[in-house]
């Protein structure tokens, strides 16, 4: 059987439409780009690195964690001890 032009763009758009709401859930929910601005880090990390942020790990000792700052509209980086 053949498929028409319209059933096959319906069939794509859907595609396309799952993936969007996909990412928007894996973004909100389990992971988040952020880049690093300043050298506290410095080896670890330096000025300009970007980095993918878990939200659903544990933290342990020694962890990298970043947390909003409670003092500015900035995010930290720092290390767990």
């Amino acid at each position: 059987m053949k498929k028409s032009w319209k059933q096959e763009m319906y069939s794509v758009l859907k595609c396309i439409v799952f993936a969007f709401i996909l990412v928007i859930i894996c973004r909100n929910f389990l992971f988040s780009p952020s880049v690093v601005h300043g050298n506290s880090m410095s080896p670890t990390f330096e000025d300009g690195n970007k980095i993918i942020l878990s939200k659903i790990a544990d933290i342990k000792r020694f962890d990298m964690i970043v947390f909003h700052a409670p003092d500015s509209n900035n995010n930290y980086i720092k290390r767990v001890i």
